[in-house]
């Protein structure tokens, strides 16, 4: 079906849709890039060659509980498949978390506030700060 980014489950939800099939968060593992609930990063990046932090903090999965940006850079310059596994981990894992939190959101009669607040912290493209 090609819907597996996270503005794009969002969005769809918030119009009824409730079915997703994408190899959009494996795909992004194998180039670097890691989905957060603020918006994506390109862990090849220079600037994350020192970053101490989890690819997102509060992530529960297992690559955020075990291995900093950093790790993850190494492992990316160093060509070592262990770092799309371990991406695409955490990629996964993001997205089956936001659909847990969509169908909380739906159940309590709050997902326009959840959709609102998503669409204000989320850029698919993050500045330097995160």
């Amino acid at each position: 079906m090609g819907v597996g980014s996270p503005e794009d489950i969002v969005e769809a939800v918030a119009r009824g849709i409730d079915l997703f099939d994408c190899v959009l968060p494996t795909r992004m593992a194998r180039n670097h890039a890691a989905l957060t609930r603020k918006g994506r990063l390109n862990l090849r990046n220079a600037r994350f060659a020192k970053d101490p932090r989890p690819i997102e903090g509060g992530c529960t999965c297992y690559t955020c509980m075990s291995f900093s940006r950093a790790y993850l850079r190494h492992l990316i310059v160093a060509q070592e498949i262990l770092a799309a596994t371990l991406l695409s981990i955490h990629n996964l894992h993001m997205l089956i978390t936001l659909m847990m939190d969509l169908r909380e959101a739906i159940a309590t009669g709050t997902l326009d506030r959840f959709v609102e607040a998503f669409r204000m912290n989320y850029h698919k493209h993050r500045p330097k700060g995160i």
